[in-house]
């Protein structure tokens, strides 16, 4: 039951079938944000890792760049 929930909630969070191709310096960024996470938890900061999550991880103004690249060729007609 908890496997099909979250799948349902990825799918809600991505795009399925997943877009061809991706940006690389997201992939790269994302990693490293991975790895802050992981420092934080295992820190035991779990408020710093919250905030990291909202703040810099799923933060739109943060992450604005890589998604205009990511879609690019769908907001084209909305500059």
């Amino acid at each position: 039951m908890l496997r099909k929930t979250a799948d349902v909630l990825k799918k809600r969070l991505y795009d399925f079938p997943r877009r061809g191709g991706y940006v690389k310096q997201w992939e790269q960024s994302s990693i490293k944000e991975h790895q802050q996470l992981v420092e934080f938890m295992s820190a035991k900061k779990y408020l710093e890792a919250a905030n990291f999550i909202r703040d810099v991880h799923w933060s739109f103004n943060v992450q604005e760049r890589f998604i205009k690249l990511y879609y690019s060729d769908t907001l084209s007609g909305f500059k």
